[in-house]
């Protein structure tokens, strides 16, 4: 009878500890498995300590060719079984009891899943298991890992992996070239993520050996390293001979495009070790004279520019864009509350349009220096430049938003400029990479509770002591509202997206959407807004209407009156401000449940939300909810109203967004 788990144990060489991993196996209080003990050759060392394993009828043992890489046995074993789950377990680690029963459990609650990990106890072999410290020590909890993730950091530790056999028929066997050896787990984990999800659970389920003699790492120099993970990525966007790689699929060309932009920093990285040995040294003195050279310049230029009185602040906001974007509107929002003080408004990158500049220029000083501040010799004269400026300013208060160059300009203010940051969504990017400088932060915007609650859980993750907590502040983004609601009329329907076509939003899905409903109701509209025609496929461009850029508006608010359902099918989000003025034209939305969308969107109250993370098991699930809702027109008023309601309850704080801004930025910097 077919077992429910098939267990690979591929071995070479590790006769000595090879029997204590059996006895994990054998130990596991789930019962209903096969394991594979897979040798790379054949040795009478090995067969002696697994002899005695034999004696349980679970066990077989699979001596073969030696090939120097563990995935040839493992190929080899797991042709052997036909479980419909497989789990991997490497020869010199250990299993906890409760493994199998924790990840098969878990498996058996989300079918999506094609790739399931745990954290597991690292061990040195000399002390107690219970002193052993986690392989991940700060991991946040059981969570979905995304491909962004998995390709910056294999987080899969091999001897926890579970995988079903059916995705092995998409994604091909593992790769058996000898370069990959030690790698090819990671390679086998990138061309199956994209075909379901990968999960990690947060239990410490293994026990991995962190000894000499049972590391194949062991010496690898960064060199290596970076050659090995080029190794990699080449072969997972490549495939096998027999078996393409998912990651050629037309619908998987984002998390193809992902691997081919780590590849090449991979690469370059190895051109720059390969030819300037010492660049690190090279660049800092380089580094520091342009920075210096800025300094001279932004002295020169401050005799030019005129101070505000003693009393009244000089409010800098470096923002990255004045393109189309619910940022950028926001940023719009903040220049209007505070056209008083006219403060001076720095764009640190080149901007995709011009949507948002005269609304910017309107009510500030507005600088442009994204010519110079993207190009690698200018930048550190530009944070030179630009501190100089500013540390010369008398009441200076600089807030950065969303902005990278606010980050690198962050060290180099004088500390008595005011320096406050504001994050409208939480991706793990602009969170991450400013924690080194919270202490430098004198106070942090965020946009709703949930992103306070995300902090607070970073903070804690990394060390970062609870105090700076207290600098975080809430302030809630305006929303216009009309003052009566308005009841949808459904003599035409009509499908709305408003927003950019950059990669993370996967308009190319609202375009799948549309071409499922064109068999299914043809006169449904599907009206995206925003320059996004390239972003979706040509086959199904015929099924939507582009408007394009809408600057104006009385224009916009005119599709929402007229609009029935807004869909958001991005891979991450913040809180999208276009939800929120959808919502207040009775627009109910169906987004994909990502980010701080939760926070608004309360899932069969005034929207829904959608868990699937596979894109075409996503377009499904859209189609299903808008048939759904417009199906039943009394539960499509409900749904409407509710959402309309929702927005007038937040529409409460808009009187408190501008004074809060205003006393944020013009209140003098506490000692």
């Amino acid at each position: 009878m077919m077992a429910l788990v098939d267990i690979i144990v591929p071995t070479y060489n590790r006769a000595s500890l090879l029997p204590e991993t059996l006895k994990s196996v054998q130990q596991q209080t789930l019962d209903d498995w096969r394991c594979f003990i897979a040798e790379d050759g054949e040795t009478p060392e090995t067969r002696a300590a697994v002899a005695p394993f034999l004696k349980d009828d679970r066990f077989t043992y699979l001596p073969g060719t030696h090939t120097g890489t563990p995935a040839a046995p493992r190929n080899r074993a797991i042709k052997q079984g036909g479980a419909p789950l497989i789990a991997f377990l490497d020869d010199d680690d250990l299993w906890l009891p409760e493994k199998l029963k924790f990840q098969l459990s878990f498996m058996k609650q989300h079918p999506a899943c094609a790739l399931l990990g745990a954290n597991a106890h690292r061990w040195d072999g000399k002390y107690p298991l219970e002193t052993g410290v986690p392989f991940f020590p700060q991991m946040p909890g059981t969570r979905k890992i995304s491909f962004e993730s998995l390709v910056t950091t294999n987080s899969i530790i091999n001897s926890t992996a579970i995988i079903r056999r059916s995705v092995l028929s998409r994604s091909g066997m593992l790769n058996e070239a000898v370069e990959l050896a030690s790698g090819e787990d990671y390679e086998l984990w990138l061309r199956i993520a994209p075909l379901g999800e990968v999960w990690i659970l947060d239990n410490a389920l293994a026990v991995y050996r962190d000894v000499p003699h049972a590391s194949i790492r062991e010496g690898w120099t960064p060199r290596v390293l970076n050659k090995k993970l080029i190794f990699i990525f080449s072969a997972a966007l490549r495939g096998s001979e027999t078996t393409k790689s998912p990651l050629t699929y037309p619908e998987n060309r984002s998390f193809a495009l992902l691997c081919r932009r780590q590849l090449a920093r991979l690469r370059r990285q190895e051109l720059l070790q390969r030819f300037f040995p010492e660049r690190k040294a090279v660049k800092s003195h380089i580094k520091t004279g342009l920075l210096a050279c800025g300094r001279h310049i932004g002295r020169l230029c401050s005799f030019f520019m005129k101070n505000p009185g003693p009393r009244e602040p000089a409010i800098f906001l470096l923002c990255p864009y004045y393109h189309t974007g619910g940022a950028e509107r926001v940023h719009a929002d903040i220049i209007a509350c505070l056209q008083d003080y006219r403060p001076r408004v720095i764009i640190g990158c080149k901007s995709n349009n011009t949507a948002f500049k005269k609304a910017f220029s309107q009510g500030s000083r507005l600088i442009d220096i994204s010519f110079f501040s993207e190009k690698p010799l200018w930048h550190p004269i530009i944070i030179g430049c630009l501190t100089e400026i500013i540390n010369r300013t008398g009441n200076a208060v600089v807030l950065g938003c969303n902005s990278f160059l606010f980050y690198h300009c962050l060290p180099y203010f004088a500390e008595k400029i005011k320096k406050i940051d504001i994050i409208h969504s939480f991706t793990g990017i602009l969170e991450i990479y400013s924690l080194p400088l919270v202490p430098l932060l004198d106070e942090r915007v965020v946009i709703n509770s949930k992103m306070l609650g995300a902090f607070a859980q970073v903070y804690a993750e990394h060390g970062v002591s609870p105090v700076y907590l207290n600098r975080i502040k809430t302030i809630e983004n305006k929303v216009p509202v009309p003052a009566h609601y308005q009841k949808k009329s459904f003599d035409t329907l009509r499908v709305l997206y408003v927003g950019r076509g950059t990669e993370e939003k996967r308009v190319h899905l609202v375009g799948k959407i549309a071409a499922r409903f064109s068999a299914i109701n043809p006169d449904m509209r599907f009206c995206l807004i925003g320059d996004v025609v390239d972003s979706v496929s040509p086959e199904d461009r015929r099924y939507c209407v582009f408007e394009g850029e809408l600057h104006d508006d009385a224009v916009l608010n005119s599709f929402y009156r007229s609009s029935h359902i807004i869909l958001i099918t991005s891979k991450f989000e913040g809180s999208p401000l276009v939800l929120m003025e959808a919502m207040a034209c009775g627009v109910v939305p169906i987004a994909t449940h990502v980010g701080a969308i939760d926070a608004h969107v309360h899932n069969g109250s005034n929207g829904f939300l959608i868990d699937q993370q596979d894109e075409h098991l996503l377009v499904e699930a859209f189609v299903e909810k808008i048939q759904g809702i417009l199906a039943d027109r009394e539960e499509y008023h409900r749904l409407s109203r509710t959402a309309y309601d929702y927005a007038v309850e937040k529409a409460s704080h808009n009187d408190a967004f501008c004074r809060e801004y205003v006393r944020l930025l013009t209140q003098p910097k506490q000692s």
